[in-house]
């Protein structure tokens, strides 16, 4: 389930097998397409792999929920505009 999926996501990113936990995330989000923080999430690990494109995608999902999260909405903001430049 989503929610399953989400919180095994936050193990591995805590854990840093980042691969893992990209799948995970990619699970929770695709299971639950309005799992905000997922997405969020997911954007975190693929930036960390260098992968800015599919960072940002998921960003821009992430912000087009609207999660109500202001200080994850600016920090996902700010990482957009700075892929968006390069």
């Amino acid at each position: 389930d989503a929610q399953g999926q989400y919180s095994r996501g936050l193990v591995l990113m805590n854990a840093q097998k980042t691969e893992d936990a990209v799948k995970a995330f990619q699970a929770a989000a695709a299971a639950d397409p309005t799992l905000a923080d997922a997405f969020y999430w997911l954007g975190s690990q693929l930036l960390n792999l260098g992968r800015n494109d599919e960072a940002a995608v998921a960003y821009e999902k992430y912000l087009a929920l609207k999660p109500g999260n202001a200080q994850q909405e600016a920090a996902a903001q700010g990482i957009l505009g700075a892929i968006k430049k390069k």
